[in-house]
């Protein structure tokens, strides 16, 4: 459709506007408007509608609606540790989120679990780690060493990555090396909640370290795990983290 009866000038703005409003609009499809030798032209967009949708669509979708409700479980301490363990990578914390759970909730539904911080406290002579999941696991902390460690035990390099039909080298691979792992000293409350005690003297201020959870029953399968936290008597424990709050 060529419109007519506008000024240069209106038909160049309505183009640079690009309007792709569907409120309103009976069909709910989309107008696309643009500038094309001089005229300006009209296209209808019409909105795909999946009647028969793959058993793949269904459980992406149902993957996503997963991954989804663990983030709106988290608290901000949570979203903060995928901050930090974000940090030097190509990814958001958000897609962190997701490298850790999508892919494992696609291809075995049902069986994920997320971890989100009760408290770190720090008593006498002893670190203690209170973690609360969403479904009953296993749970088991992996220790990396201290923020100041130059990247040992947790960082990002460099890999391929196909993107828009281009092959970028992007910081996108992580590396985990735990120096110490250590299963829950305590559960409670039907496995949904992890203790981890150790030592003060082994185990320095500003230690990082990952919550990883496994099948109750088996404890080999991983179904999920968490940010990257730190052990201090900070309130809160980030407060020496390189992240950005805002």
């Amino acid at each position: 459709m060529i419109l007519s009866g506008i000024t240069d000038k209106a038909a160049l703005r309505m183009a640079r506007s690009r309007n792709r409003a569907v409120i309103g609009r009976k069909t709910g499809s989309i107008i696309d408007i643009y500038m094309c030798k001089g005229q300006c032209i009209a296209r209808l967009w019409p909105v795909d509608q999946l009647y028969e949708p793959t058993p793949q669509y269904l459980r992406t979708h149902e993957a996503v609606i997963r991954e989804r409700e663990i983030e709106k479980w988290l608290s901000l301490d949570d979203v903060l540790a995928l901050k930090y363990r974000a940090v030097q990578s190509r990814y958001n914390w958000w897609e962190v989120l997701g490298r850790i759970h999508l892919s494992r909730e696609f291809h075995s539904p049902g069986t994920t679990c997320g971890t989100r911080l009760v408290h770190i406290r720090r008593l006498a002579s002893t670190w203690e780690v209170r973690m609360q999941h969403d479904r009953p696991c296993f749970a088991r902390i992996l220790l990396l060493g201290k923020k100041d460690d130059n990247k040992v035990g947790h960082y990002w390099i460099d890999n391929k990555h196909r993107e828009a039909g281009l092959e970028n080298t992007l910081r996108g691979q992580e590396v985990i090396n735990p120096s110490h792992t250590i299963d829950r000293a305590v559960w409670v409350s039907e496995t949904k909640t992890s203790i981890f005690v150790f030592s003060t003297g082994v185990f320095a201020e500003y230690t990082r370290f990952i919550i990883q959870t496994f099948d109750i029953e088996t404890h080999e399968t991983m179904t999920g795990e968490s940010g990257l936290y730190m052990l201090t008597a900070d309130k809160p424990w980030y407060l020496e983290c390189p992240i950005a709050l805002g």
